[in-house]
């Protein structure tokens, strides 16, 4: 597919579309791949239907990124193996540990390329805002873990205990990549006022409280 390209603009956009699109790439893989593994084929469409969402999304990333002058591999290969370690760490047990990882992994992933992208200035901001916006999988994802949790408090409790060690990796990647990213660090101070020194604090807090609220509206305390 041939792209029109737009007067080019800093690496700042291809950085956080790339991030963005590659940890799409991940979860279309986990939640693709539960998808064939679910207890109840309605289960399984609902979750094929989300995987799908997912690599629209990652689609859209991809052609805005190429719009703005940065080529697809280029834009993927700069996070290459990114999601290894963090991977490694949190292999699941059984189908229920999988959906919360794609659900608080995804949300974390989210919530930082989100966060940079308010650091971004001029009219193509609100172009990556809308192309980052994730509720379509967050919301898929949660409807399931309600419902398979509401009447079984020992798979919720399991669950919880799980989402936090999830949680906990998902933001070890985060401060890797803001440690190794100067370009991400710039754009999260930026987005929340905030000296590049105190980016790291400041934006670990708002992904901590998003991921609490997150749970805590599935009756999963984390």
């Amino acid at each position: 597919m041939s792209h029109l390209v737009l007067d080019p603009v800093p690496d700042d956009v291809a950085e956080i579309l790339g991030l963005a699109a590659y940890t799409d790439l991940g979860a279309f893989a986990l939640v693709g791949g539960q998808a064939s593994v679910a207890p109840e084929v309605e289960v399984r469409q609902r979750l094929a239907g989300l995987a799908v969402g997912v690599l629209r999304r990652q689609r859209a990333a991809l052609d805005l990124a190429a719009r703005y002058g940065s080529e697809e591999q280029a834009t993927l290969s700069r996070f290459q193996g990114l999601l290894d370690d963090f991977d490694a760490r949190t292999t699941h047990l059984n189908w229920w540990e999988a959906v919360v990882k794609a659900y608080v992994g995804h949300a974390v992933a989210g919530d930082l390329c989100r966060t940079a992208a308010l650091g971004l200035t001029g009219p193509v901001r609100d172009e990556v805002v809308a192309v980052l916006d994730g509720a379509e999988l967050d919301r898929g994802l949660a409807e399931l873990l309600a419902e398979g949790t509401a009447n079984d408090p020992v798979l919720a409790s399991r669950l919880a205990l799980w989402g936090r060690r999830v949680v906990g990796e998902a933001l070890g990647v985060a401060q890797r990549v803001l440690r190794e990213d100067e370009r991400l660090l710039a754009l999260v101070a930026a987005a929340g006022g905030v000296p590049a020194a105190d980016a790291q604090s400041w934006v670990f807090a708002r992904l901590t409280a998003e991921h609490t609220r997150r749970m805590d509206r599935l009756g999963l305390t984390a």
